[in-house]
């Protein structure tokens, strides 16, 4: 369990935290969902001890992070995937971590091979990564010490369609065995496929907390999730088609229902690699509930 009691954190005339207070359950995973500005990657950073509460504190597994024994055996933590020596190897990255842990040598390679790595990648220096492979060996590296809490910040980001489902499906399984899951990103409706729980916050405040079925609110609006092997000819019929489509460069998300997108995909002799019906409605309330602190541009 991880539990937020009562946080702040000032630096000199910025407040960027305010009485901030929620708990992660085990065998759930919680999204955490707030615009750029919101204070999340401060909040995140104050419960790994990275960053000194003003007020409050954050406990792990009943314990703040400093009194852990050995924190990686109870926490798995990725906050900025490429927060490692680009000199070193992965084989080398995830070797010092399981030496730091007292784990045996053969747990650097099951890590690698859960997490999709081949053994020529694992040994290229971190700067020969692409944002993708940085990605798999961050959370190779959180997975080390088979931690039953994991706290990620964007893991989805660089993931190609695969791997999104990849780590959407880890994710599920952590939190099925009874682990413990603390999920930022920005992309809604992957927080909707994947998160149990939701806390929503704004300048530094929790705005509100809750399952998703307590925090969606009205009729539902049908939305999809579509991608497919030309991703720019896939957008463009559809835009030819008078539909709603937004892109994050790796899938498109389209008002409308998934028959209509499958057979223009017919139509046209597009393949498709992905597509599913999600709810617009969690969107249509995060927006609701945080257009009066969203600051576009500005730090998480």
């Amino acid at each position: 369990m991880i539990d937020v009691q009562s946080v702040s954190k000032s630096y000199r005339q910025v407040q960027a935290l305010s009485d901030v207070s929620f708990r992660c359950e085990p065998g759930r995973v919680t999204g955490l969902l707030g615009p750029n500005g919101a204070g999340k990657s401060t909040l995140m950073r104050i419960m790994v001890g990275l960053t000194r509460a003003t007020a409050g504190r954050v406990t792990i597994g009943g314990q703040s992070f400093h009194d852990l024994r050995c924190p990686g055996r109870t926490v798995g933590v990725m906050l900025d995937a490429s927060a490692q020596h680009s000199g070193r190897t992965g084989v080398e990255i995830l070797s010092l971590g399981a030496q730091s842990m007292g784990l045996p040598k053969g747990r650097v390679s099951q890590v690698l091979d859960r997490v999709g790595l081949t053994d020529s990648e694992a040994k290229r220096r971190l700067g020969k990564y692409s944002l993708g492979m940085r990605q798999r060996l961050g959370i190779a590296h959180a997975l080390l010490g088979d931690p039953e809490i994991l706290i990620f910040d964007e893991p989805a980001n660089g993931l190609d369609p695969s791997g999104i489902r990849w780590i959407r499906d880890l994710l599920d399984q952590h939190a099925d065995q009874g682990g413990t899951v603390l999920l930022s990103s920005h992309l809604i409706n992957e927080i909707e496929l994947v998160a149990d729980d939701l806390v929503l916050i704004g300048h530094g405040r929790v705005l509100s907390t809750g399952t998703k079925d307590e925090l969606i609110s009205g009729e539902d609006q049908v939305s999809c999730i579509v991608a497919g092997t030309d991703l720019s000819r896939l957008r463009d019929v559809l835009v030819g088609a008078d539909l709603d489509v937004h892109s994050d460069g790796v899938r498109l998300t389209v008002a409308a229902a998934a028959q209509t997108i499958g057979e223009l995909a017919v139509e046209h002799r597009l393949v498709l690699t992905e597509l599913h019906t999600v709810s617009r409605r969690l969107e249509d309330e995060f927006l609701r509930m945080t257009s009066d602190t969203a600051r576009e541009g500005a730090a998480a």
